[in-house]
Order: C-alpha cells, then sequence, then structure tokens
C-alpha cells in the first residue's frame, strides 16, 4: 500500500512539478525596455544683425532756434546732444550740421519719448506730423522742428542718416515761480 500512496502521490504532484520546471526554464517576462530616447534639439535663435550704434567719433554742431533772436548752440559729442531745455508744448527750428560728404543721404527723424517733429518752419509753428524723412543738402546742414508735449520731462530724437545714429534730447520744464 505504500507504494500505491508514492505512486498517487507522484501522479498528483507531477503537473506541479511540470509547471515548475517549465516556470524555471523560460526566462521570466520582464517589461519591455524603453525606446530609446529621440535626440533633444535645441533650438538657438539667430543672431540678430547689430542695430547701427550711435556715431562713436564725431562731434557735430546743433543749433536751436527758439525763435525772437534767443538760440543755443551745442555739440552733439559722440553721437549724442546734450539736453537743451524747452518750455512744455514749445516748438523750436533745430539745425544740426553734419559733414558734407553726407549730402544726398537720406535722414529719418522720430521720436522715442513722445513730441513732434516737422519740417523746417519759424520756431512757434505747431507741428502736425510726428516722424519725418529729409535728404542732406549740399551743406549738411539739416534742419527741422521739434515740439515737447504738455508733459514735463526728456524728449529724445533719432535721427539716422544712412548707417549712423545720432541721439538729440530735449528736457520739457515749466519755470520756476519767482517770489
Amino acid at each position: 500500500m505504500h507504494r500505491k500512496f508514492v505512486r498517487q502521490a507522484l501522479f498528483r504532484s507531477l503537473p506541479f512539478f511540470l509547471i515548475q520546471s517549465a516556470a524555471l526554464a523560460v526566462p521570466p517576462i520582464q517589461p519591455p525596455l524603453p525606446s530609446p530616447m529621440p535626440p533633444v534639439i535645441v533650438y538657438v535663435p539667430p543672431t540678430p544683425a547689430p542695430a547701427p550704434s550711435v556715431n562713436p567719433n564725431e562731434s557735430l554742431p546743433v543749433a536751436i532756434n527758439y525763435g525772437q533772436g534767443q538760440a543755443r548752440q551745442v555739440n552733439m559729442y559722440h553721437g549724442t546732444m546734450e539736453p537743451v531745455g524747452l518750455l512744455p508744448n514749445q516748438s523750436v527750428n533745430v539745425t544740426v550740421a553734419l559733414p558734407t560728404t553726407t549730402a544726398g543721404a537720406t535722414v529719418q527723424l522720430g521720436p522715442l519719448d513722445g513730441g513732434r517733429i516737422g519740417s523746417p518752419a519759424p520756431p512757434g509753428t505747431e507741428i502736425v506730423t510726428s516722424t519725418i524723412t529729409l535728404d542732406v543738402p549740399a551743406t549738411g546742414a539739416v534742419q527741422f522742428n521739434f515740439q515737447t508735449n504738455r508733459t514735463p520731462g526728456l524728449y529724445r530724437v533719432l535721427m539716422t542718416v544712412g548707417g549712423k545714429q545720432y541721439l538729440l534730447q530735449f528736457y520739457a520744464a515749466r519755470p520756476a515761480a519767482t517770489h
């Protein structure tokens, strides 16, 4: 009887041993390897062309005509004019003496902080436009009118002649009250 039990035990446990041995023969199921990461592409925008810089090598005279016989002569050093005082909403005639070698070049004038720029006119003339384009005359003397707004503060004008840029500065202030 002992053999009978052993045989029955063997037959009954045989499926267990077969499953176990099959499990040992088959490698364990592993998760699939992740797909290789796509290469990282870094976008580097193209470097913009540098803007023309303020002309660093010239000293140019600038005449400000306030009208009624009042005028002021200032200089533009390294492409930047020293600030010139005006009253709020005041219109003046500006003459920039460029080299005669620039004759025929196009001049573009535009306000950076407000104010208005117009064609040459008597000082005090109300200006309607905000930007203008002129040609440099044979004398090199570029003339235009500039008018500040009603608000006190700094008013800058960018003047571009060919590839060179110049910065003219005006400040509008109310006169101090006298006691």
